[in-house]
């Protein structure tokens, strides 16, 4: 097939005379599907669609990954005009083949006289290794757009490029991924004289700091500039500073800054930029902003022109989805995107309920803390233009009514069990309590076992030398009452807290003998509890086993469980007496979501999921399972759980019976630690776990200064990096007085804080260098 310009020259002539302009091609488009050539009509508008997002932003990858399938199912023929030459590749521009790739300048050289034939917008080189020669080349001077990306560019390489002659036309300059430029690139960009007709810059990557942009910001020379990408360029609120105190780059039409240091502070130097009146796009994805930023972004009167927002992958919750969403200055928007961030239920409605994004055609909400069905309904109201999602989803996430709860303990209510099996329920009933144990040894002496009774005492600490040797010996003493069989088929049996836990193989487990005569000598020997060792695909056959109704805790470590595996377990009706389950290395993405349905699990207090991958879906069902309301210990740790995912379980009032919450080696981050500080439901935690959370000094502020958390008990907070100033505020809060166990990492702190430290807590602080 002939290149398109020789079907329909005055088409053709009219895109090569308007290049900037998208009309000249969309009606070349138009010409095409009128033709019978769809494809390519389709693959032009793609482009020019593409082209109009800002870069790097999650609109943008739709069109484009479109627009590059089409591209490799017909690139031959639609390049069919085009020379093929050695070292050169062509590359297409809103639809048309006006890029140009060079292995080398030795390739545009030995090229040069047959590619300059056809109308070329770019050029761009895979491997430059002379700056100097591509500087003293004659034709810079008729390239307009010049693509220098990840050509391992010095400062001195581009001193090298600004002195020459022949830059004069240059409108669009790609230095990104050239990470060396740092600040001195940035300066020698700022005093090129020849840029003054520059409308795009791409920085991305190129680790130029706040003393860089603070020297863009000063530069007479990028009055045009249009279009900046700032991406990845390690920028603070010093820098962003420096742009709203010059009043530079007033025709900004598009401003990326994902992936920087920004934080509120950043964000609210951004709010007073108020030359940006043209601002079109401003993209702030992943810049540790959080409510108060969010909110300053909503109040800037000069953001009115803005078509497109990102702020995917902060730390917004609420109040700043509430303040996005009541900002008459965002009325124009038509994109924003708000994925990974911790808004919840009040937020999420706020902004399906906005008045003034009226209109917002794409929201994405998508990995936040709020309910999917309310999340999938404020997208789809935009979407759609069309209210009924969401008034189906007032229907499907109203407030679930809460569940019943159960009596206190006999023993809270001052009444003593009569019996052993009423001595047991209590322990099942407060399985956190050392007095029902205690109780028990009491009964389990005067009724003639005081082998049970001295092991309860022994591992209670009432005892005054506590020695494991003679623990093991009770143990040996207790189990020797089994079955010479069942005993040997036991691993192992231990004891926790006094009372017994067998270990067995899933084989032993699923055989006829142990099935048959398990539930008689575990009652007998009072074996507690059960750890399951090994595989097995038949989980129907182990719900289906009447053991289950023998114990009272339950360990399935590393089984290839899987999601599937959990909903049968979750379906046995033999779980009524387990106080705990601990589930870990069992990759349950989604598995909880079974808990929907579950009501096997009436007396569960305690529930243990390390190492599971817990996707956020699971973590919602979690999160709403009205049985979580008796839970008082959640183990979540090694999960990789986001701030966002974190932050489902603090707001969950259906959580406010935890004492102890581990989140160990997750990514609450000081977003997260937030959301924690301000749950007001979790006041009755003793034991908090955060070690290797991310967590930084203000993370560490809020956790101090929560009113919420005063009754902790033991703080783990090591792995993390909160410095001196997050030690100081740790220092200064009345919660340390109550704490019994702290931990920290050294790193970041200075010798005079960490001597405070342990001048204040003495042995109960434990102090790390990880």
């Amino acid at each position: 097939m002939p290149y398109p310009g020789e079907a329909n020259k005055q088409l053709y002539k009219a895109v090569a005379a308007q290049p900037d302009e998208d009309g000249p091609r969309l009606a070349y488009a138009d010409w095409f599907e009128q033709n019978g050539q769809p494809e390519r009509a389709r693959f032009i508008r793609l482009q020019c669609e593409a082209a109009r997002l800002p870069l790097g932003g999650p609109e943008r990858s739709a069109p484009t990954s479109e627009a590059d399938h089409l591209f490799w199912g017909h690139r031959k023929a639609w390049l069919a005009e085009r020379p093929n030459v050695t070292g050169a590749s062509w590359g297409f521009l809103r639809g048309f083949p006006e890029y140009v790739v060079f292995d080398s300048f030795k390739a545009l050289a030995g090229a040069e006289a047959e590619v300059f034939r056809y109308p070329v917008r770019r050029i761009g080189f895979t491997n430059l290794r002379s700056v100097a020669r591509l500087a003293g080349w004659a034709g810079l001077a008729r390239v307009e757009e010049l693509d220098l990306s990840a050509c391992n560019l010095r400062e001195e390489d581009l001193g090298l490029l600004i002195a020459s002659p022949h830059v004069a036309r240059v409108t669009w300059l790609d230095l990104a991924r050239n990470s060396a430029l740092g600040a001195g690139g940035a300066r020698l960009l700022a005093g090129w004289s020849r840029l003054a007709r520059l409308r795009c810059l791409r920085l991305t990557g190129a680790c130029i700091g706040d003393e860089g942009l603070a020297a863009l910001a000063a530069s007479p020379h990028l009055g045009e500039v249009a279009a900046i990408d700032l991406d990845r360029n390690l920028l603070g609120p010093a820098g962003l500073r420096a742009l709203a105190d010059t009043g530079c780059w007033p025709a900004l039409q598009s401003l990326q800054l994902a992936n920087n240091l920004a934080g509120d502070e950043g964000a609210k130097e951004l709010a007073r930029a108020s030359q940006w009146t043209s601002l079109i796009r401003l993209l702030l994805s992943k810049n540790r902003i959080a409510d108060e930023g969010a909110a300053a972004l909503a109040g800037a009167e000069h953001l009115a022109s803005l078509r497109s927002l990102s702020l995917w992958g902060n730390a917004i919750g609420d109040a700043g989805a509430v303040a996005l969403a009541g900002s008459p200055h965002l009325a124009r928007l038509r994109t924003l995107h708000l994925s990974g961030n911790l808004i919840g239920e009040k937020g999420g409605w706020a902004l399906g309920r906005s008045p003034h994004l009226v209109e917002l055609r794409e929201l994405h909400l998508g990995n936040n803390a709020m309910h999917p069905t309310l999340c999938g309904a404020v997208e789809e109201r935009y979407k759609t233009q069309d209210l009924g999602p969401l008034d189906a989803a007032a229907k499907l996430t109203a407030p679930t009514v809460a569940a019943e709860l159960a009596p206190p303990p006999p023993l809270a209510r001052g009444e003593a069990p009569v019996d052993e099996d009423g001595l047991i329920r209590a322990i099942i009933d407060a399985p956190d309590d050392d007095l029902p144990r205690l109780v028990y040894a009491d009964w389990l002496e005067e009724h003639g076992q005081p082998a049970r009774a001295e092991l309860l005492r022994l591992q209670l600490g009432l005892l005054e030398q506590r020695s494991s040797t003679r623990e093991q010996e009770l143990v040996r003493a207790i189990v020797a009452r089994c079955p010479a069989a069942m005993r040997e088929q036991m691993e192992r049996c231990q004891a926790q807290r006094g009372l017994l836990r067998a270990t067995v193989s899933m084989r032993t487990f699923q055989s006829r003998a142990f099935q048959e005569q398990a539930p008689g000598w575990m009652h007998e020997a009072r074996i507690h509890g059960l750890d399951l060792d090994g595989t097995t695909k038949h989980w129907t056959k182990v719900a289906n086993s009447p053991v289950l109704a023998a114990i009272h805790e339950l360990e399935l470590r590393g089984n290839s469980m899987a999601d599937s595996g959990l909903a049968v377990l979750l379906g046995s009706p033999h779980l009524a007496g387990l106080h705990t389950l601990r589930i870990s290395r069992n990759s349950l993405r989604r598995g909880l979501e079974a808990l929907a349905s579950a009501s096997t699990l009436p007396r569960l207090r305690k529930l243990e999921l390390p190492y599971n991958g817990i996707s956020l879906s699971a973590i919602l069902a979690l999160a709403n399972w009205p049985q979580s309301r008796r839970l008082t210990t959640l183990d979540l740790a090694s999960n990789w759980l986001s701030a966002a995912e974190a932050s489902v379980v603090f707001n969950s009032p259906n959580l406010n019976g935890l004492v102890n919450l581990n989140l160990t080696y997750n990514r609450v981050g000081d977003g997260g630690a937030r959301v924690l500080a301000s749950a007001a439901h979790l006041a009755g935690l003793k034991s908090l776990a955060l070690t290797n959370n991310a967590i930084g000094p203000d993370g560490a502020r809020s956790l101090a200064e929560s009113p919420h958390l005063r009754g902790l008990r033991l703080l783990y907070l090591n792995g993390n990096q909160i410095g001196d100033e997050g030690a100081n505020a740790l220092l200064d809060s009345p919660m340390l007085d109550e704490v019994q166990v702290l931990t920290l990492s050294s790193p970041g702190m200075s010798e005079g804080t960490t001597a405070r430290l342990q001048q204040k807590l003495g042995a109960r602080l434990r102090l790390s260098r990880w």
